[in-house]
């Protein structure tokens, strides 16, 4: 399974979780053109994720079954704890997408008790390794005081960070925070 996969449904589910994408439906339908068979589910099974994770040792199968017990995509019931546990596992095998998704976990206080210090950490780790989304979350942080002191700055410089990326929702949250800032200085 390619990592543009993965990236793709993670960019969707920043955006959604982050309500910043008025273009992007915010429930799980957003994954319906990503890669699906005729039913509209992601092309890999569970079982064979769940063996390319636990046998192959691959971290992206195991980011990916972590999705589906957080999501209850292909009929499995959604379930926090083993998300969350299939998430440590491909951060565990040097998967650097599974941070910014065990920081949402974090954040959220899904399966785990709420910790923004915790998911902070998490999302800074995501954005050593250059993943967009960790910096997006990031700069929701600092955009929103979780667990920090609001800084519309940082969290400029974080979202101006993922637009280089070229992915357009990642700009759309840069120009919402640069609005609220120059609302600020007026």
């Amino acid at each position: 399974m390619s990592t543009a996969f993965f990236k793709t449904i993670s960019l969707g589910l920043a955006c959604a979780a982050l309500g910043a994408c008025m273009a992007l439906p915010t429930s799980g339908s957003h994954t319906q053109n990503i890669r699906t068979n005729a039913g509209g589910n992601p092309t890999m099974s569970l079982p064979s994720a769940l063996k390319r994770c636990d046998q192959d040792k691959d971290g992206a199968s195991c980011l990916y079954v972590g999705h589906v017990y957080e999501h209850g995509w292909q009929g499995a019931s959604k379930d926090n704890v083993a998300a969350m546990r299939y998430y440590q596992e491909s951060a565990r095998l040097g998967y650097f997408r599974a941070y910014q998704s065990i920081g949402y976990m974090y954040e959220q206080g899904l399966s785990v008790s709420k910790d923004y210090a915790q998911a902070r950490q998490w999302y800074e780790k995501g954005v050593a390794a250059g993943d967009e989304n960790a910096m997006l979350y990031l700069a929701n942080i600092y955009q929103y005081g979780r667990g920090v002191p609001t800084d519309l700055n940082r969290a400029l410089q974080l979202a101006n960070q993922a637009c280089a990326s070229g992915e357009r929702y990642l700009c759309m949250v840069r120009d919402d925070i640069q609005k609220r800032i120059t609302q600020q200085n007026l």
